[in-house]
């Protein structure tokens, strides 16, 4: 690092490299962040902790959402939303999951059933909330 450093960005130009706090460091799939939330804190260096995390970057959005009853979710975008259709998604997400999936007896194809359920409703969630967002 040194004063006026520069490095390759994705559209073949140039942005400067600061030594500063971290944002955007993590480069990964959302199914690889919600696996790294189950030993890691979603917010603060350490363990896994209940909490959520926002983050907007130009052209693009993520969440990360560690839950109390130990489901960890996250999401993303490929455009930047307001932190309001965050909350409107992630509260959609929450209920959803808050009406349970499966009971702990349930056969493989029940719960095959249910995740196949859970992932369509929450897909119309997450349109329902990029629907509204458009239609302002």
């Amino acid at each position: 690092m040194a004063v006026g450093a520069t490095a390759p960005d994705a559209h073949g130009r140039t942005f400067s490299l600061e030594h500063d706090a971290g944002s955007g460091g993590l480069i990964m799939s959302t199914a690889t962040i919600a696996r790294f939330l189950g030993t890691h804190a979603v917010w603060n260096i350490g363990a896994r902790e209940v909490g959520g995390r926002y983050g907007r970057f130009a052209g693009t959005g993520a969440a990360a959402v560690s839950r109390a009853d130990g489901i960890d979710f996250a999401i993303a975008f490929n455009r930047e939303i307001e932190y309001a259709d965050y909350d409107a998604v992630v509260a959609r997400i929450q209920s959803i999951l808050d009406g349970g999936l499966v009971s702990r007896r349930a056969t493989v194809d029940t719960v095959l059933m249910g995740l196949a359920r859970l992932v369509q409703r929450v897909a119309d969630a997450i349109r329902d909330v990029v629907a509204r967002r458009l239609d302002r």
